[in-house]
């Protein structure tokens, strides 16, 4: 049971991480960073990769964009408006088609 089990797991863990990956680019490319304290030494992309597994596994703390902060003497532009909305919907996406994938493993293992 346990090898059928880790046969049926490969699949969706090879789209659960590609996920994971097209979702950290996305935050990359906009420009997002993380600002935590759990991930002092690593590199950008690597923080911004575990930030994003850690909420595809349930981790839904909601994650404070360092990068998109506003200075004292800085005016909110279209384009800060437009790319944190849309690094807030990567996130909301990133954590409600996770958790679909990740419940649809159970149920198929459960099933059989």
């Amino acid at each position: 049971m346990v090898i059928s089990v880790m046969f049926d797991l490969f699949p969706f863990i090879v789209i659960f991480l590609i996920l994971v990956l097209v979702f950290s680019f996305g935050i990359i490319v906009m420009g997002g960073d993380f600002d935590d304290d759990d991930y002092l030494a690593v590199p950008n992309f690597l923080k911004v990769f575990l930030q994003m597994f850690r909420n595809s596994i349930g981790d839904i703390a909601e994650p404070s964009y360092g990068v998109w902060e506003l200075g004292e003497n800085e005016e909110r532009t279209f384009r800060y408006g437009i790319a944190i909305y849309i690094i807030w919907l990567f996130w909301l996406t990133n954590i409600f088609l996770m958790m679909i994938i990740i419940v649809n493993f159970l149920i198929a293992e459960v099933s059989q």
